[in-house]
C-alpha cells in the first residue's frame, strides 16, 4: 500500500472515531438530562393570590398526591403585575429554588383578559414592568423571563443544570379559576396555553369541578356559595349573578379536596409530557 493510501486510510478511520465519540457524547449528555428531571423533580412552585395562598390547602395536598413538595409563594390580595415586578428585580425565586423545582403554577385568575396579543411586545425586556401595567403583558413577561431564568441555568457552573443544552426544562401549569363563572378569565387563559403549548399545561378547574354556573341549584342560586363558607359573606357579583368567591379553605374542605385531585391530574400530565418529550 502507498504511503498516500495509507494516509488516505488512516484518514477515514480518524474521522470514525470522531463520529463514534460525538455519538457517545450527545447520547451521555441526552441521558443526563433525562436522569436529572426524572430525578430531580421534587418540588413545585406556585405563585397567585387568595385562592392559591397557603391556607386553601388543594395546591400542598395535589403535590402531596405526586410526592412532591409543594412551594406556595401565594399572596393575598396580590395581581399578576405584582409578580412581575418580583421577577423583574430577580427577587419571585431564589436561585435555589429555581435550579431544584421542576413545574411553575401560575394562579392568577382575576376577571380579566390576560392573553390579549395586541398587547404584546416582541421583546418581553422593553414592556414597562410596574403594578399598573396591562394583564397580558404581565403573564407575558412572566412565563417569558422565566423560560430565560430557566435557560440561563446551562451556564452557571453552580447548576445542577450546568452544560445541559437548553437548561432546566420548562414546565408551567396554568389555572383557571375555581370554577366557570369568570368566563373572560377562563377562556383567556385557555388561549395563552395555546400560546405556550411548548411548555404549559392547563388545570381546568372550571370544567372539572362538579358543577356549572349554567346549571343552578334546587332554590335557583349558584352551586359555587354552597362551596364558599369562611365565616363571611364570600360572594361576588359578575354579570349581575352572585357567586361564591372565595372556595371553602381547609383539608377537610370537599371543594379543597376537589381541586387538589384535578391540580394533581395536571401535574401528573405535565410530568408525563416531560418524560415522553425524553
Amino acid at each position: 500500500m502507498s504511503g498516500l493510501n495509507q494516509f488516505v486510510e488512516i484518514m477515514k478511520l480518524l474521522r470514525t472515531i470522531t463520529s463514534i465519540f460525538v455519538v457517545a457524547v450527545l447520547a451521555a449528555c441526552s441521558d443526563k438530562a433525562a436522569d436529572k428531571w426524572q430525578c430531580k423533580v421534587q418540588s413545585v412552585y406556585i405563585i397567585g393570590a387568595s385562592i392559591a395562598y397557603p391556607e386553601n390547602t388543594w395546591f400542598e395536598m395535589g403535590c402531596e398526591q405526586l410526592g412532591l413538595t409543594p412551594i406556595n409563594r401565594a399572596v393575598s390580595g396580590t395581581r399578576p403585575t405584582e409578580s412581575a415586578v418580583q421577577m423583574s428585580r430577580g427577587e419571585e425565586y431564589s436561585f435555589e429554588e429555581l435550579d431544584s423545582f421542576g413545574v411553575f403554577a401560575i394562579m392568577h385568575c382575576h376577571e380579566m383578559e390576560v392573553c390579549d396579543e395586541s398587547k404584546l411586545l416582541a421583546d418581553y425586556n422593553d414592556y414597562e414592568v410596574q403594578v399598573d401595567m396591562d394583564y397580558s403583558q404581565a403573564f407575558d413577561y412572566i412565563i417569558r423571563r422565566y423560560i430565560d431564568d430557566c435557560r440561563a441555568l446551562e451556564y452557571n457552573p453552580a447548576s445542577q443544570w450546568y452544560g445541559i443544552n437548553g437548561g432546566k426544562p420548562v414546565k408551567i401549569i396554568l389555572c383557571t379559576h375555581w370554577h366557570d363563572a369568570r368566563v373572560v378569565y377562563n377562556a383567556s387563559v385557555r388561549r395563552l396555553v395555546e400560546r405556550w403549548r411548548e411548555y404549559a399545561t392547563l388545570c381546568p378547574f372550571d370544567t372539572e369541578i362538579g358543577f356549572t354556573k349554567d346549571v343552578p341549584d334546587q332554590n335557583g342560586q349558584q352551586v359555587s356559595l354552597q362551596f364558599a363558607c369562611n365565616g363571611i359573606n364570600d360572594t361576588e357579583e359578575l354579570y349581575g349573578v352572585v357567586y361564591g368567591w372565595h372556595p371553602t379553605r381547609g383539608r377537610d374542605a370537599e371543594i379543597q379536596q376537589r381541586m387538589a385531585r384535578i391540580f394533581a391530574k395536571a401535574l401528573q400530565r405535565c410530568l408525563d409530557e416531560e418524560n415522553d418529550a425524553q
